[in-house]
């Protein structure tokens, strides 16, 4: 898998502006909590078979944190778009100053094992509510849920949107050399140390 073509093709599609209309970005989380709900037991059972987790504790640990999330955005986001008018200076009369939020364009999602949907999927729901592109790399050490989340994420979207990446930890630092406009790590300080120096 060429990682430099997959990032370059999501900044090009983040450029487009196609992730930018709100409604794109509601549209987008619902469609994700649909398809969620429809894989519950497939969830259930690869975290069961990767970390021994009960079906109440995938669900209640995993599931519906993820969902809880989803209802959230949706229900902010279109307050979270919107700009506001900031205090101007006297100084700066007769000026005003507005603040708009600007997606950073194509977000890296290192993901770890003790949680490997809830730790994968929320911050992909923050990424894609915020407007930017995805790529997604669950842990290898929970590759059951991995394998899940690679069909659930395939399944919904084209890879120029969100990508998943499925690997041990030369994929991850293959990804954190490239040129990702944001990553977000969850891990380990020493594994952490590495990702910040790569990057």
């Amino acid at each position: 898998m060429n990682y430099q073509s997959i990032l370059q093709s999501q900044q090009d599609f983040f450029r487009s502006g196609a992730t930018l209309p709100v409604s794109y970005r509601r549209e987008v989380l619902s469609l994700l909590e649909g398809a969620i709900r429809n894989r519950r037991e497939q969830i259930e059972d690869a975290l069961a078979r990767d970390l021994g987790k009960s079906r109440q504790e995938a669900y209640s640990t995993e599931i519906a944190v993820v969902l809880n999330e989803l209802r959230f955005a949706r229900r902010h986001l279109k307050k979270w778009a919107r700009g506001k008018t900031a205090v101007t200076p006297l100084s700066h009369w007769p000026g005003s100053q507005h603040l708009a939020p600007v997606p950073y364009g194509s977000v890296l999602i290192l993901a770890p094992w003790n949680y490997p949907f809830q730790l994968c999927l929320s911050p992909l729901i923050s990424a894609l509510a915020a407007g930017n592109c995805a790529v997604v790399k669950p842990s290898e050490l929970a590759g059951q849920t991995a394998l899940v989340i690679c069909e659930l994420l395939e399944e919904l979207f084209s890879p120029e949107y969100v990508s998943v990446c499925l690997g041990d930890g030369n994929t991850a630092a293959a990804l954190t050399a490239l040129s990702f406009d944001k990553i977000f790590f969850t891990g380990s300080a020493a594994v952490g140390q590495k990702v910040l120096t790569a990057a």
